[in-house]
This record gives structure tokens, C-alpha cells and sequence, in this order.
């Protein structure tokens, strides 16, 4: 199998996985840091693989780190979830902030633009990356 293959069958369950935490389909809670948590993990052990460090792997770990940064304050105190501009900013992890926007920059590295680009790049990250106080590129 070609790594462009690979690539998918790899990064796509990461990125359900992480989904499933970052949006629970079902349970008792709406958002499960613990799915969210391992989907980084398991994502960050692919780049660190020879075959696995790729543009692509570095953007989902940017968008997985970018949105899981906001996870402490995606719920209200009723557990309702909260849209971005509803958030409490201070509550944003901002050295996951920065890991993501690390992970970003080193996905720009290479030719190639998937979807995970596109995603980790939308202008949500303008507004995260604001709290950081960091440029960036």
C-alpha cells in the first residue's frame, strides 16, 4: 500500500476518533476530553513514524489540537454546548493553542493540501490564535 493510502486508512479513524470525542454521538456527556486526548496521541506517535510524518498528519494534529483547546469551555453549567463566540476565552488551553499552531506551520512544509489544511487553516484559527498573543506564521 502507498503511503497516500496509508494516509487515509490511518488518519481518518484518528479523526473519527477525535470527533467522537470533541461531539459524543451518545452518553451522558456531550464532550469526552479522554477520546479527544488519545486521537493526539495515537496522531502524534504517526508523525513521529517515518511514513506517518507528512504535511496531512501535522494539519489533523493541528486541528485536533486547535479545537480540543477549547474543550474546558464548550459547555455551559447545564451542559449545553456552546458556540465559539459563546465561550469563555480564558478557559482556552493556550499552550494547546500552541502546539496546534506549531503543528499548522509544520504542515505548511510540503506540498500537499488536504482536508485537514483546509480545516485547521478556516478563520476560527484567527480567533484562536488572537488569545495567544503569537503570530502565526
Amino acid at each position: 500500500m502507498s503511503w497516500r493510502g496509508g494516509s487515509r486508512a490511518c488518519c481518518s479513524p484518528l479523526y473519527l476518533l477525535f470527533n467522537e470525542g470533541y461531539k459524543a454521538s451518545g452518553g451522558e456527556k456531550l464532550v469526552r476530553e479522554e477520546l479527544c486526548h488519545e486521537a493526539i496521541r495515537l496522531t502524534e506517535l504517526l508523525a513521529q513514524h517515518r511514513a506517518g510524518n507528512q504535511p496531512k498528519t501535522h494539519a489533523l494534529l493541528a486541528l485536533m489540537m486547535l479545537n480540543a483547546a477549547r474543550t474546558q469551555a464548550r459547555e455551559d453549567d447545564q451542559g449545553n454546548l456552546l458556540r465559539l463566540e459563546e465561550q469563555d476565552r480564558t478557559r482556552w488551553d493556550q499552550t494547546m493553542i500552541a502546539r496546534g499552531m506549531s503543528r499548522l506551520r509544520e504542515s505548511a512544509e510540503g506540498g500537499q493540501v488536504s482536508e485537514y489544511h483546509l480545516q485547521a487553516g478556516s478563520p476560527r484559527v484567527t480567533r484562536l490564535q488572537s488569545t495567544t498573543n503569537r503570530p502565526i506564521g
